[in-house]
C-alpha cells in the first residue's frame, strides 16, 4: 500500500482519481492547493505526490521543489492539461518521476505507483543493510536471508565457542573462508590471529616449511629461522582451504599435530607446543579421495569432528538480491561511486542466472557493474553479456532455458505448414523460400523429419504437394 497525496483544484477530478487509488488499496489524502499541500507535507511523509501543474496559488513545479526539500524520498508525478515537451523536461530535471499530459489512462498511474513501491522496498532494504554494514568488520560475516543460510548461521553460533576442528564443505566461491572467519570472530579466540592458506597454491617442496617453519641452516637458502603458519596462528585460528591438495607426507605430520598439538620446525630437534584451532575446507568429496588413495582416512576423521555444508547460490536464490545490494553498498563506498540502486531488469537478470561461480562470481559482477555504470542505477547494460545469454530463467518459470534458433525455426515452419493445411507449395511461398528449400529444411531437422514419414505412398518427396496433418505435428512429442 502506498501513502499518496493528491493535489488538484478540481473536486470531481480529485474524487474520481482518489476512488480509483483507494480501490487499488492505497491510502489517499487529497487537497486543492499548494498551501494545503504544504501543511500536510509538514505533518506526514508520503510515498507519492500526484500534483496538477496549474494550481490556484502557484505552479506544480513550485510544490515539487518544496516537497523534495522537506522529503527527498517522496516521488512526484506532475499532471498537465496543456503540457509541452519543454515543461516535461523541466519537471524531470527538477526531480519528478513522470510528467503526464491529459488525458491519461488511470492504469498509467497504477504502473507508476508499482514502480515507486518497488523502489521504496529497495531503499528500505538498503537502509537496513547499511545499518548492518556499519558494524566494523561486517564484510567478514556470513549473510543471507534464506532458510539455508539462517540454519548455517545457527550452526556457526553453536560451533564457534568450542575448540573443535571444523570441516567446511562447499563448491568453489560459496564463501567457505567467510564461514571460517565468522567462526573465529564468534569464538574465544577472536582477539587472536586468523591465518588462512590455500593448500593448492603451495609448491610441494615448500610445504613442510610453510606449515611448520624452519630453523636457520635447515636447508639451502634458510638464512634465518622462520615460523610456520601453524605457529603464527598460535592462540587463534588457522584456515586450511582446499585441504585435499595437501600431499600425503604432509598429511601425516598434520595428523600428528592435531593429535598432540605440537610441531617441530624443519631442521630443529625440539618440539613446540602450539594452541591453534584448525578449520579446513574443501570442494571435493573427501571420501572419494580416500577411496582413491589420495587422502588419509585417519586425517579425515580428525578433521571431520564438525562438518558444515555451505549451499551453492543457485540453491538459495532468495539470497541473490540481498547479496547484490550488499556488494553494491560495499563497492560504492570503496570506489566512491554515487550508485544507490539496481534496476528491476538488471535485478531480474541476476535472479535468472545460475551462478556457477557462486557468491564470488556475484561479487565480481557487482564490482564490475559499479565501475562501469554511468548513472546512479545499475542497468542491464552494466552486467556481463553471459547473464543475458545464459538461457536461465527465474525459478518460478516452467522453462529451463531459451530455445535455440533451430528449434524456433522448426516450430515456425511446422505452424506455417499446419496453417496451409499441408500444402507445401503454399507454405514455401508464405515462408519466402523455394519449395525445394522447404523440403531440405524439413529433411534436415529431426523435429520436422517425421512429417515426411507420415506422407504414405507419396513419400514426402519434392513432388508431393501436400503433407498429411492428422498426426505427427505435435513438436512437444517425440517424433
Amino acid at each position: 500500500m502506498a501513502n499518496i497525496l493528491l493535489v488538484d483544484p478540481e473536486e470531481k477530478t480529485r474524487e474520481d482519481l482518489s476512488s480509483f487509488l483507494i480501490r487499488m488499496g492505497h491510502s489517499v489524502t487529497s487537497v486543492d492547493s499548494i498551501w494545503r499541500a504544504e501543511q500536510v507535507l509538514e505533518r506526514e511523509i508520503y510515498d507519492l505526490l500526484i500534483c496538477e501543474e496549474g494550481l490556484p496559488d502557484g505552479k506544480g513545479l513550485d510544490l515539487l521543489r518544496y516537497a523534495k526539500a522537506i522529503s527527498p524520498e517522496t516521488e512526484i508525478i506532475i499532471i498537465s492539461s496543456d503540457g509541452t515537451i519543454e515543461k516535461a523536461v523541466e519537471a524531470i530535471k527538477e526531480g519528478a518521476l513522470d510528467y503526464l499530459p491529459r488525458p491519461f489512462h488511470p492504469q498509467k498511474i497504477a504502473f507508476l505507483i508499482e514502480r515507486v513501491m518497488e523502489n521504496r522496498k529497495v531503499v528500505e532494504e538498503n537502509r537496513e543493510l547499511r545499518k548492518e554494514l556499519d558494524i566494523p568488520g561486517r564484510y567478514d560475516l556470513v549473510i543471507g536471508k534464506s532458510k539455508a543460510m539462517q540454519d548455517l548461521m545457527n550452526i556457526i553460533r553453536r560451533v564457534a565457542p568450542t575448540d573443535s576442528t571444523v570441516l567446511i564443505i562447499g563448491e568453489s566461491g560459496t564463501g567457505k573462508e567467510l564461514v571460517a572467519r565468522a567462526i573465529h570472530r564468534r569464538s574465544k579466540r577472536a582477539k587472536g590471529p586468523f591465518k588462512a592458506i590455500n593448500c593448492g597454491a603451495i609448491p610441494e617442496q615448500l610445504w613442510e616449511s610453510e606449515l611448520f617453519g624452519h630453523v636457520r641452516g635447515a636447508f639451502t637458502g634458510a638464512i634465518s629461522t622462520k615460523r610456520g603458519i601453524i605457529e603464527e596462528a598460535d592462540g587463534g585460528t588457522l584456515f586450511l582451504d582446499e585441504i585435499a591438495e595437501i600431499p600425503p607426507h604432509i598429511q601425516v605430520k598434520l595428523l600428528r599435530f592435531l593429535q598432540e598439538r605440537r610441531i617441530r620446525r624443519v631442521g630443529d630437534t625440539k618440539e613446540i607446543e602450539v594452541d591453534t584451532r584448525i578449520i579446513a575446507a574443501t570442494n571435493r568429496d573427501l571420501k572419494e579421495e580416500i577411496r582413491a588413495g589420495r587422502f588419509r582416512e585417519d586425517l579425515y576423521y580428525r578433521l571431520n569432528v564438525i562438518t558444515i555444508f555451505v549451499p551453492p547460490l543457485r540453491e538459495r536464490p532468495e539470497d541473490i538480491s540481498f547479496l547484490a545490494l550488499y556488494f553494491l553498498y560495499k563497492y560504492r563506498k570503496e570506489l566512491s561511486k554515487d550508485i544507490w540502486d539496481i534496476s528491476k531488469d538488471a535485478m531480474q537478470m541476476l535472479l535468472s542466472y545460475h551462478w556457477p561461480g557462486n557468491v564470488r562470481e556475484l561479487e565480481n559482477v557487482i564490482q564490475r557493474a559499479v565501475i562501469l555504470a554511468d548513472g546512479n542505477i545499475i542497468m542491464p547494460k552494466d552486467l556481463p553479456q553471459e547473464l543475458a545469454l545464459s538461457g536461465y530463467l527465474p525459478s518460478s518459470s516452467k522453462s529451463d532455458r531459451i530455445k535455440t534458433l533451430k528449434e524456433v525455426e522448426a516450430e515456425y515452419i511446422s505452424e506455417v505448414i499446419r496453417l496451409c493445411n499441408g500444402n507445401m507449395a503454399k507454405a514455401a511461398k508464405l515462408l519466402g523460400i523455394s519449395r525445394s528449400s522447404l523440403y531440405r529444411k524439413v529433411k534436415g531437422c529431426p523435429k520436422l523429419r517425421h512429417i515426411l514419414s507420415q506422407n504414405g505412398t507419396k513419400g514426402g518427396g519434392e513432388g508431393a504437394e501436400y503433407m498429411p496433418l492428422s498426426r505427427g505435428m505435435d513438436l512437444d512429442k517425440k517424433g
